[in-house]
């Protein structure tokens, strides 16, 4: 390994900041404090971590990052953050993305920047994700038992599915 014998080592394809808050990581578990939910974290940092979680195959950072991800999506971040997650391998944040889509905040998404640069391929999964809700929706309006606020718990809101279940007992 010739960077054993070299005084520098120079990294090109990640931020200072960024490989600061890695080295935390891979030393502590931890992240630094200001991503730790004391203040909000900055997406950039967060994509820039599981860039480099991905990149240097540190699985635990790469799940830390893509939690926190998914706990900070926005219309405005929504696109990015499912392009992330499509890049680096994280199904579970592209499924919270996709969700995030399906929700009301669906027309205010398509008109974003973001939504413009995600690919056709990302594009397909939003459109199949919509298609699947609208073939559930019109089997429940054919049942006799169709409510739409249950459908919608029933498919967007495990936690309050639950809950509905809890009721019924």
């Amino acid at each position: 390994m010739a960077e054993a014998t070299m005084p520098t080592i120079t990294l090109r394809d990640v931020e200072p900041e960024t490989f600061g808050a890695m080295l935390r990581f891979m030393y502590t578990d931890a992240l630094p404090e200001d991503l730790d939910g004391r203040s909000s974290p900055s997406g950039d940092l967060l994509h820039g971590l599981l860039a480099a979680a991905d990149r240097y195959a540190l699985d635990a950072l790469k799940i830390v990052a893509a939690q926190r991800l998914g706990d900070a999506v926005t219309v405005d971040n929504v696109a990015a953050t499912l392009s992330c997650a499509e890049v680096y391998g994280c199904p579970e944040l592209k499924s919270r993305c996709l969700d995030f889509f399906m929700e009301e905040k669906f027309r205010k998404v398509v008109l974003t920047q973001g939504y413009f640069n995600l690919t056709p391929s990302l594009v397909d999964d939003i459109r199949a994700r919509v298609e699947d809700w609208e073939r559930r929706i019109s089997a429940e309006k054919a049942s006799d038992s169709f409510s739409f606020s249950a459908a919608k718990a029933r498919y967007f809101d495990p936690w309050m599915q639950k809950l509905l279940d809890a009721l019924s007992d």
